[in-house]
């Protein structure tokens, strides 16, 4: 009886080694890619055009594949920054948009029947910080 559930509990480890992950939302070791068989750039759900309240700001692909250009943020115009994508969220560090005006902050990502990002970020104007939140939805 003692071998009968030895025998057992290791053919029901073996198979639990060797079973497949079926989960869809495994995620892929290589940063910046997911899927299976890892050849989906995470952040291509975000490239293209967007809407915020008053202006309509674009992603693009940066060199880096977890990073993107981001164009018209904030609504400045011939404006672009860089950002890095995680599949969550978006991080902006500090960087200049002009001579005047840096921005830093964070946008969390979802889809809510369309994909949206709620921004919450600072613009730093002559060294007075504003901050600001907004939603974005994809066009």
């Amino acid at each position: 009886m003692k071998h009968l559930f030895l025998t057992a509990s290791i053919a029901v480890l073996a198979a639990s080694c060797f079973k497949k992950d079926d989960n869809p939302n495994a995620k892929c070791p290589i940063a910046g890619m997911e899927g299976d068989d890892c050849q989906t750039e995470t952040r291509a759900k975000l490239i293209g055009l967007w809407q915020a309240e008053t202006y309509n700001p674009a992603i693009a692909k940066a060199s880096a594949t977890t990073d993107v250009h981001i164009m018209h943020f904030a609504g400045f115009q011939k404006t672009m920054i860089q950002a890095a994508f995680d599949g969550a969220q978006i991080k902006i560090s500090n960087q200049r948009i002009n001579d005047t005006v840096t921005v830093s902050g964070i946008g969390e990502v979802y889809n809510d029947e369309v994909l949206k990002i709620n921004w919450s970020y600072t613009l730093t104007v002559k060294d007075a910080p504003v901050p600001v939140t907004e939603n974005w939805v994809e066009l």
